[in-house]
């Protein structure tokens, strides 16, 4: 899935990723192993970061923060910082869509996520 919520034993959600998770990927797996075998927060939250995807240490500051913004309810905020993600790393797909979901929500949230609509939004940004 690409979504991933790591939910620990007492119901409180530890880690979120939205866009991007695909547990094929050793890193991701190990991240889920992590998880459950230790969930250690700090150690998870360090392979989380180098998970991201995004190559510059400020493009990952920047997104995170946006992470932040957007947990506490501060959406313009987290689009803002999402959207320097892009000026940084402006072919960085797993921002644009976290952009698009925010912006677009019937496109990913209610049922099918539309790929085509994706598609369209690539051809024209790509």
């Amino acid at each position: 899935m690409p979504n991933v919520v790591f939910v620990d034993d007492a119901g409180v959600i530890r880690y979120t990723k939205f866009g991007g998770f695909d547990i094929r990927k050793p890193e991701h797996r190990q991240l889920a192993e992590r998880f459950v075998t230790s969930p250690d927060l700090d150690e998870l939250e360090r392979q989380a970061e180098a998970s991201l995807g995004l190559e510059d240490r400020a493009t990952r500051d920047h997104f995170q923060q946006g992470l932040a913004f957007y947990r506490e309810g501060q959406v313009d905020a987290a689009l803002a910082e999402w959207r320097r993600c892009l000026i940084l790393e402006p072919n960085n797909w797993i921002v644009r869509k976290q952009i698009w979901a925010i912006e677009n929500p019937e496109r990913f949230y209610a049922g099918d996520v539309d790929l085509n609509w994706q598609r369209e939004q690539i051809a024209r940004d790509g």
